[in-house]
């Protein structure tokens, strides 16, 4: 069985990036791929901003106690990673910014090296490359694997 983890950066209840997981998901349960999920909506948990105190450069650990490490501990576990954002002025969600500066000392671990992952986005009528270039730099610096990316996209009526 495949563990899959998604962070999703969206702030909305109905998130058309979410949706879009959940399409994929859908596909996999259809062609009868066992796999168990663990979703993470970053707007949902109680993840502080970086201080910027270099605790994590220095000792390896953050002195801030949230919910970074129940994510962190997943990714370790994870088969396969889904990240899933809106574009939020031509780059990611602030949630999603959040949970990546916090991340900073993964980006020399490679505890996640080689797991393939996929970018999801949603936008308003622009920005997505923008935001897929973003996320993946980020995924391959993490040691991840990019596989894949879609997004979705709403005309702007403005």
């Amino acid at each position: 069985m495949k563990n899959i983890v998604i962070i999703s950066g969206s702030p909305n209840k109905e998130s058309d990036s979410e949706k879009l997981v959940y399409i994929f998901l859908e596909k996999l349960k259809k062609d009868n791929l066992p796999y168990n999920t663990q979703f993470f909506k970053l707007s949902e948990m109680n993840i502080k901003i970086c201080t910027g105190c270099f605790s994590c450069k220095i000792t390896g650990i953050c002195k801030q106690i949230d919910d970074i490490l129940i994510i962190k501990n997943c990714l370790k576990k994870a088969d396969f990673i889904i990240f899933c954002s809106p574009v939020h002025i031509s780059h990611i969600s602030a949630y999603f910014q959040i949970f990546l500066e916090r991340s900073i000392t993964d980006l020399h671990t490679f505890e996640y090296l080689n797991k393939p992952f996929v970018n999801v986005i949603s936008t308003n009528g622009s920005g997505e490359e923008e935001a897929d270039k973003y996320l993946t730099k980020i995924g391959l610096l993490f040691g991840l694997v990019k596989v894949g990316f879609t997004y979705i996209s709403k005309n702007d009526p403005y």
